[in-house]
């Protein structure tokens, strides 16, 4: 068309790449980003448009990285443990995805739930 389009990636709201190229009366932008778990799931939109006038045509992208846990963390429902009283031990780890699957271990061998 008439100008010739520009095409834009946008993330958050603002511009992250804008350099689009033409090639046989088609306009394109790629975009090379690094897969990182900082920003999982923020998506990145595509935007073109030719003009001021009319209502710029999108397309959105949102990256699923596999990333491990960032942290691990053991809590025990009271401290110091009492020998022969229960407690309730939690491990919590976070920054994982897909969600992380514990499994616990006593002495070299899974321990099953009650």
């Amino acid at each position: 068309g008439s100008p010739v389009a520009s095409v834009v990636w946008v993330q958050g709201g603002r511009p992250v790449d804008h350099n689009s190229t033409v090639q046989e009366n088609v306009v394109f932008n790629s975009l090379e980003v690094p897969a990182s778990c900082t920003d999982l799931f923020l998506p990145f939109t595509c935007r073109a448009s030719n003009n001021e006038v009319t209502t710029p045509a999108t397309a959105t992208y949102s990256r699923n990285v596999t990333c491990g846990p960032v942290s691990v963390r053991v809590e025990a429902s009271e401290t110091p443990l009492v020998e022969g009283r229960e407690a309730e031990v939690t491990c919590t780890a976070t920054g994982t995805n897909p969600p992380a699957r514990i499994i616990w271990y006593q002495q070299g061998r899974t321990v099953e739930e009650d």
